[in-house]
């Protein structure tokens, strides 16, 4: 099966878009609901730091999707982000196609376990304990680096390749950065 970049615009708009959905406005629906507005004010300094990494993805999520906006609909402008045409090979394509996958499949299941604890809790007034909050953002943002390492992997360029550097970079960094505001 030979998978080229060229074959690959359309499911990948589709896929940003899902992406997107299940990702950014899944996690404002959630937020929006006032017993979630609490949940920041029960970690201690140090995961704070890792719900700032998460919104930090959440920004980079839509830079990913603008990427692949791009290469499907306005190519001139994706030939600016510098395409590595080394990467398009169709094993490397499938392993990417494969990443993405994997990472909507695992950001649904995770979204879907930290409602059901969240909204558990709500219902039985009980409040969540900051090593759960903690393990399900950590869920979470492996796969967020999935999914980039999956757009990367598929749709190779200097600028995914650079923004999947920063975010490796952030996530692994994130107790040692001096964050502007810890406040929610």
């Amino acid at each position: 099966m030979n998978v080229h970049e060229s074959d690959l615009a359309q499911p990948l708009l589709a896929y940003a878009l899902c992406f997107y959905v299940v990702v950014v406005l899944w996690a404002e629906i959630r937020r929006a609901n006032p017993d979630f507005a609490g949940l920041f004010n029960i970690l201690k300094e140090e995961d704070k730091r890792l719900v700032l990494v998460m919104r930090f993805y959440r920004k980079l999520t839509m830079a990913f999707c603008t990427i692949v906006l791009c290469f499907a609909l306005y190519p001139l402008i994706y030939q600016n982000f510098i395409p590595i045409r080394q990467m398009d090979i169709p094993v490397l394509n499938i392993a990417g196609i494969i990443a993405l996958v994997a990472s909507m499949v695992w950001m649904v299941i995770a979204q879907v376990d930290f409602d059901a604890l969240f909204y558990r809790n709500a219902l039985y007034q009980q409040s969540l304990n900051a090593e759960e909050v903690v393990k399900y953002s950590k869920r979470i943002l492996a796969g967020f680096q999935l999914m980039f390492l999956g757009i990367t992997i598929t749709l190779g360029n200097l600028l995914s390749v650079g923004l999947l550097a920063l975010a490796m970079i952030i996530y692994h960094n994130r107790d040692t950065i001096k964050w502007r505001s810890l406040s929610a």
